[in-house]
């Protein structure tokens, strides 16, 4: 039995932990083109999302799938999204320690949306993680965790849906900057690229700069 276990173990852990030697730029298997990932193991990682009873199992090959441009992958990260209760806590950040779950899952969406991309479907998936993304900010207004990985979207393929969302992320994480103001300069810095006036006029009217929430500057 003991050796059953074993090999079941492994198997779970090539199929969502396994990086090849020669993939080049890949740190871990989200990391993949999807088209260089074998169907075998897009097939074992589908399995696993839709028949394991372990919901951490359950999310990596979620996540997995959706990097790899699977529908299937995605709306199982929608769901976790709309869950906080239930899935906050499977990731920790390295240093900090805080939850840092979503902040991955956001990356994830980012990355569902570029394969995606690259298969012309831009519109079709600039609408799909809308919302997702939308539910992730929100968290971030009142959690630790930070949302850069959603700022590429903004500034570099100009997605002004996300403009008034930054607003209100801006103006609540300036309200606790206890938790906060290590994300405050990152926020105004693309603000201030995709969003001047606005950006400016917060500054004028909290009567600082920008490198006032540069927590690199030595004071």
């Amino acid at each position: 039995m003991g050796q059953k276990e074993v090999r079941i173990d492994e198997k779970i852990y090539e199929l969502l932990y396994y990086v090849p030697a020669d993939a080049v730029g890949a740190a871990d298997p989200t990391d993949l083109d999807p088209e260089d990932v074998p169907q075998a193991r897009v097939d074992g990682v589908l399995e696993l999302l839709e028949g394991s009873d372990d919901l951490e199992n359950k999310l990596r090959a979620a996540r997995l799938l959706a990097n790899w441009g699977s529908r299937k992958g995605f709306n199982y990260l929608v769901y976790a999204i709309e869950k906080p209760h239930i899935f906050e806590g499977f990731y920790e950040h390295n240093l900090r320690g805080y939850d840092d779950t979503f902040r991955i899952l956001l990356r994830d969406l980012v990355g569902y949306f570029s394969c995606l991309a690259d298969m012309g479907l831009i519109d079709e998936a600039r609408a799909e993680i809308f919302n997702p993304i939308k539910k992730i900010i929100e968290l971030s207004n009142v959690k630790p965790f930070e949302i850069r990985g959603v700022f590429r979207l903004i500034e570099e393929e100009s997605f002004t849906e996300y403009t008034p969302l930054l607003r209100e992320h801006l103006e609540a994480i300036t309200l606790k900057p206890d938790i906060h103001r290590w994300k405050i300069y990152d926020v105004l810095s693309l603000l201030l690229k995709v969003d001047t006036d606005y950006a400016i006029s917060f500054l004028k009217l909290a009567g600082k700069t920008l490198s006032d929430f540069d927590l690199k500057k030595s004071h």
